[in-house]
């Protein structure tokens, strides 16, 4: 396509400066032309709008609460053959739907009745205002993104989807540093890479500086990190009492909740939900988290036998895209469990740990989702255990009776790679393409995973091995030190020039 051609109407999800820059470019040179864009917040949309004249923002918020533009051609009609295809992937669009805080008032119907009221809308705003490309910084999830995703995917319309991993290396001075890949896909079941960065942020030489990075014995290591990342913030008494005196305030003068997933229930999804009621329902779930919490812990082994083998099984945070839809049909981590649990030695444990976020009281969605009847099923299978969340990722890792790791999709994947432990993964991601990950939607690797266990696997990548192919994973996307919307002034002349060059790639 050259650039004085006829541009392609866009529909574009989410914005950050470097977002916003990168596709002002794409309109100058005339690769395509942003028609709708979806913000998160008024400040984005004000901002927007006076670089973006001609382009109707519309609130992501506004969108999940059914409040669209209604002034649709009636006579648009689904076709069936949409209806067949979005069936197959409805499970996994209900699932999402534990994103609302109080989604416990929604029965099966009222999900899908949501569900199909975004389907029909989607699909004729699309085709009435001849949208040809959809762009989206982040993997969909929110309900009416993933629908938008579909019905580009059904009439094969391009799309461009950022997917992100994160990584730990060792920096030329010996400091840990985060690094993020943004891969660029067309396809959430493939997910093959659209565009190989010609120009990554750094060659990695040394294999040591990523198995550094996750070697436990350091004293700054990747593992050590990622749960500093997931500490509580403990508020000071003067932050404390600011924050209830603002709450006080809000409750007093009744205002409303803009900007989040919660409602009182399904037939309240158009209004916002008032302080009070947000905070009545908050306070009611935390009640029934703390019984759940308890339960946990009473059911929680306290020493690790060490006399057994065992497959370690971190359980994700959810609800979270990790899991849908990047876990497909096995967002349900259940699933996962029983299908390993049915070709696994009966002889080797799986430990299960409940992720350290799920208890948090800062959201309910959370704690909604999960309950003492999961747990129960959980445990009901042979030789399963739930183990004490007081214990750390480094003292099992390195228990000399672990034999692999089991994840949908975790970053337990590169802590058990640079440590030499098997993983077995079922998920969507990259790091499935590492040596010694085994894809469990591969048949081979469940029947042979007794073979494929640590102690009985002799196919331990060697150094030189494990620096090749990441350094090749490194180039499936753009790498930088800040997540796409939040990039430093050295890198966005970088993603500025990446992006015009994903652009002409999948437009030609």
């Amino acid at each position: 396509m050259s650039v004085n051609s006829v541009t392609n109407n866009a529909i574009v999800i989410h914005s950050s400066e470097s977002i916003n820059a990168a596709i002002i470019e794409c309109e100058k040179n005339n690769l395509f032309k942003v028609c709708t864009w979806i913000v998160h917040s008024n400040s984005e949309k004000e901002d927007l709008i006076k670089k973006f004249s001609d382009t109707l923002f519309l609130n992501n918020y506004d969108i999940i609460r059914l409040k669209r533009l209604e002034n649709l051609d009636e006579k648009s009609q689904v076709e069936k053959e949409l209806l067949d295809f979005f069936d197959k992937h409805l499970s996994i669009i209900v699932d999402m739907m534990g994103r609302f805080e109080t989604y416990k008032h929604f029965s099966h119907s009222d999900k899908t009745t949501y569900i199909y009221n975004q389907l029909y809308y989607w699909y004729k705003y699309i085709l009435e205002n001849k949208i040809d490309l959809y762009i989206q910084f982040d993997t969909p999830h929110d309900v009416y993104d993933y629908i938008i995703y579909l019905i580009f995917k059904y009439f094969k319309k391009k799309i461009i989807i950022f997917n992100h991993h994160n990584f730990y290396h060792k920096n030329i001075n010996n400091k840990l540093q985060r690094l993020l890949i943004a891969t660029p896909i067309s396809d959430l079941d493939s997910r093959e890479c659209l565009l190989n960065d010609d120009e990554p942020l750094l060659e990695i030489n040394s294999v040591s500086s990523l198995t550094n990075s996750y070697n436990g014995l350091e004293k700054e290591n990747a593992i050590e990190e990622l749960k500093n990342l997931i500490k509580p913030i403990n508020l000071n008494i003067i932050q404390k009492t600011i924050l209830w005196a603002s709450l006080f305030k809000n409750i007093i003068f009744q205002k409303t909740y803009t900007n989040n997933y919660s409602t009182d229930e399904i037939g309240k999804i158009d209004k916002k939900i008032t302080y009070f009621n947000f905070h009545l329902s908050r306070q009611l779930i935390h009640f029934k988290t703390k019984k759940l919490l308890n339960y946990y812990k009473s059911k929680s082994i306290k020493k690790i036998d060490k006399n057994r083998q065992f497959i370690f099984f971190p359980l994700h945070y959810q609800p979270e895209r990790s899991t849908c839809p990047d876990g497909m049909e096995y967002s349900n981590q259940y699933l996962l469990l029983r299908l390993i649990r049915d070709y696994l030695d009966k002889d080797i444990s799986i430990l299960i740990k409940e992720h350290p976020r799920q208890f948090t009281m800062n959201s309910a969605r959370n704690q909604s989702y999960r309950s003492e009847f999961f747990y129960k099923e959980l445990l009901a299978q042979k030789n399963v255990y739930f183990i004490d969340q007081n214990f750390s990722i480094k003292d099992i890792l390195f228990h000399p009776k672990l034999e692999g790791v089991l994840t949908v999709r975790g970053n337990i994947m590169l802590e058990a790679f640079f440590n030499d432990i098997p993983s077995f993964a079922i998920g969507k991601s990259i790091w499935k393409e590492l040596p010694y990950v085994y894809d469990c939607n591969n048949v081979e690797n469940l029947i042979n995973i007794n073979s494929l266990i640590k102690s009985k696997n002799k196919g331990i990548p060697s150094d030189s091995v494990k620096l090749e192919k990441m350094n090749l994973l490194m180039r499936k996307g753009f790498l930088s030190e800040q997540f796409l919307f939040k990039l430093k002034e050295n890198e966005l002349k970088r993603f500025n020039n990446y992006f015009q060059k994903l652009i002409k790639s999948i437009l030609n």
